[in-house]
C-alpha cells in the first residue's frame, strides 16, 4: 500500500525536527519525495534551500547558528553518518569558551573524506 502525501510530509517533519529543521535531499527521497519535486517545494515556500542538497522546513523556527547543522549534514558519508567534527575556534565557541562570532566555521574531517 502506498503512503499518502500527508504521511510522507509527517515523516519528513519528524526527521527534520530531530535535525533542528534541516534535512538532506537523500533523506527526503528516503521518506518518499521524488527528486523531481524538491524544486517545487522550494518554489512553493515549504522548503528553504540551505546548501546544495540540504534544505530546511520553512514551518520550523530558524536557528541562531544554522551553519553548525548544515555543515554537519554536509559532512555525512554515504550511510548518513556525520564525518566532521567542529574544531579550533568553532569548538571553543560552541562550548562557551569564546564568544560566538560570524567568522569561519572550523571543521575537521578524516583524510579519506
Amino acid at each position: 500500500m502506498a503512503k499518502s502525501s500527508k504521511q510522507t510530509a509527517e515523516q519528513l517533519l519528524e526527521m527534520a525536527r530531530e535535525q533542528e529543521g534541516y534535512f538532506t535531499s537523500t533523506q527526503a527521497v528516503s521518506v518518499g519525495y521524488a527528486d523531481s519535486v524538491h524544486g517545487y517545494h522550494v518554489s512553493n515556500g515549504d522548503w528553504e534551500k540551505a546548501y546544495r542538497g540540504i534544505y530546511r522546513l520553512a514551518c520550523l523556527p530558524k536557528l541562531e547558528w544554522p551553519e553548525l547543522v548544515i555543515w554537519s549534514l554536509w559532512s555525512r558519508d554515504r550511510s548518513g553518518k556525520p564525518q566532521g567534527v567542529f574544531s579550533h575556534e568553532t569548538a571553543l565557541q560552541i562550548h562557551g569558551r569564546l564568544p560566538k562570532n560570524s567568522g569561519a566555521i572550523h571543521m575537521t574531517v578524516p583524510k579519506s573524506f
